[in-house]
């Protein structure tokens, strides 16, 4: 009796040796499936605010304008008034050249402020060329007289110019130094921008 007493003993030991045991790697199991979802998880959120990071930094940079330090390129073509501007004559200057139509709404606002902006700043050394795309001239004319704009209004038939400046689309803001080297390009226009206009030809005029 004792023996077998002693077996079941020893056989209940086993068993809860066993069950301890399977209990043990089942724990363990689940602790390396834990720790294996955290990493994937760990992974996934880090791809996502990487992601988010990429895109709020690109979203920062657009309202910001894009930042360039390519050479503009040199260019001459008759404005409206029937003269000829050649974007080399105004070297030494912060110059700001726009592309633009009349039948563009965020291109008349865009217009409208860089006027103010020319009005506020053109004896700092502040220049402006536009470049119009309208087919139909007098809208253009049209517009310059009604919105008093005192900066050359040009003419690109060809669009030779809009090609070596990379237009795609309208409008579109190039910034350049007084060295002669694109800094800034906006590819897009918000109403109330022209603060952030001024801020960054007043950086350039200090340069």
């Amino acid at each position: 009796m004792p023996v077998a007493g002693a077996a079941g003993a020893g056989h209940c030991a086993r068993a809860v040796s066993l069950r301890s045991c399977r209990r043990g790697v089942d724990g363990r199991k689940g602790t390396w499936i834990m720790a294996a979802n955290a990493q994937r998880w760990g992974a996934m959120i880090f791809a996502c605010l990487a992601s988010a990071t990429v895109l709020l930094g690109g979203a920062s940079a657009s309202r910001a304008g894009e930042i360039s330090v390519d050479a503009a390129p040199d260019f001459a073509l008759k404005a409206f008034d029937g003269r000829n501007h050649r974007l080399s004559e105004l070297r030494g200057q912060v110059v700001l050249i726009n592309f633009w139509t009349s039948r563009c709404g965020p291109c008349r606002a865009q217009m409208t402020e860089l006027a103010a902006l020319h009005a506020e700043l053109s004896d700092e050394g502040v220049g402006v060329l536009s470049v119009n795309f309208d087919s139909d001239p007098d809208r253009a004319r049209e517009f310059i007289a009604t919105h008093g704009i005192g900066f050359p209004v040009l003419i690109d038939d060809g669009r030779e110019v809009s090609r070596r400046y990379g237009v795609r689309g309208i409008p579109r803001l190039v910034m350049i130094d007084r060295d002669g080297l694109i800094r800034h390009v906006y590819n897009d226009h918000r109403t109330g921008q022209a603060g952030e206009y001024r801020a960054l030809v007043l950086d350039l005029l200090e340069e």
